[in-house]
């Protein structure tokens, strides 16, 4: 269903409600439609219903390691866009979510105009996916 001035729906996955209040607000501000959810059952559901252009996703969640819900979200969404944000980047991590077709790999802490700009940067490079 097309929102008229919505550029495209960003799910952003992470376990602090700050992060995703603050990401929100940035790309709300930018024409974005964002959901939350702070965990990976949530987040699930919120792809079901609204099926994102893109997520945000966080490794660290209560119920689910990032990089199992990023599998299970390929295997339905296998188009959907994803860019891990994590505050414990390891080679391994970065090596493994590659593999995995993640658009970027965002260190936290993150500068919130450099994570809007990778959003920016990804959606228009492929304005059919959205």
């Amino acid at each position: 269903m097309e929102n008229r001035g919505i550029k495209a729906t960003v799910l952003v996955v992470d376990d602090l409600e700050d992060i995703g209040w603050i990401i929100s607000k940035a790309l709300t501000g930018k024409g974005y439609k964002v959901l939350i959810a702070t965990s990976g059952g949530d987040a699930i559901s919120k792809i079901k219903e609204d099926k994102p252009s893109i997520i945000i996703l966080d490794i660290r969640l209560p119920d689910i390691n990032g990089i199992e819900l990023l599998k299970s979200i390929k295997k339905t969404n296998p188009n959907v866009k994803c860019i891990i944000i994590t505050a414990y980047p390891t080679q391994h991590l970065k090596q493994e979510a590659k593999e995995l077709g993640v658009c970027d790999f965002i260190p936290k802490p993150f500068k919130i105009d450099k994570l809007s700009k990778v959003v920016d940067l990804i959606l228009h490079s492929n304005p059919a996916d959205n």
